[in-house]
């Protein structure tokens, strides 16, 4: 319900945490978080169930990540999971998990060497971070 509530608001716009935020840059930040929260989150359920039900892979987001973008390659779970039908026969197994092991290759290689590990030479975690590499790993 929460990530239909997101849709039907555009919260996925920039203009969304924008409007919303006003000229406090934490409040837009938080709108900017929420959505993407929704977006991970609906990517969990969709991969822990096993289906491809991924509400929000269609949508043309345009709400800033949460991080620079240069360190952040959007869209991993949603690219990897639209490679997949919603049924597929037994035969295709073996193309589907190629296909999905190769997105999810590609997003580790893309990565900046100081955002390869979730945690930094001090013990800190990077959340974010740490968000995507357990969505890769469910």
């Amino acid at each position: 319900m929460a990530t239909k509530l997101a849709v039907d608001l555009r919260m996925f716009r920039h203009e969304f945490a924008a409007a919303q935020g006003a000229d406090d840059p934490v409040l837009r930040e938080s709108w900017r978080r929420t959505w993407w929260m929704l977006y991970i989150v609906d990517a969990y359920y969709a991969g822990t169930l096993g289906t491809t039900n991924l509400r929000v892979v269609d949508i043309d987001a345009t709400a800033e990540l949460p991080c620079d973008e240069s360190d952040y390659e959007s869209g991993c779970a949603a690219s990897a999971m639209s490679t997949t039908p919603n049924i597929a026969a037994e035969e295709e197994s073996t193309h589907i998990i190629q296909a999905v092991d190769c997105s999810l290759d590609g997003w580790r290689l893309l990565l900046p060497p100081d955002r390869k590990q979730i945690m930094d030479a001090t013990g800190e975690v990077d959340e974010l971070m740490f968000q995507a590499h357990l969505m890769i790993h469910v």
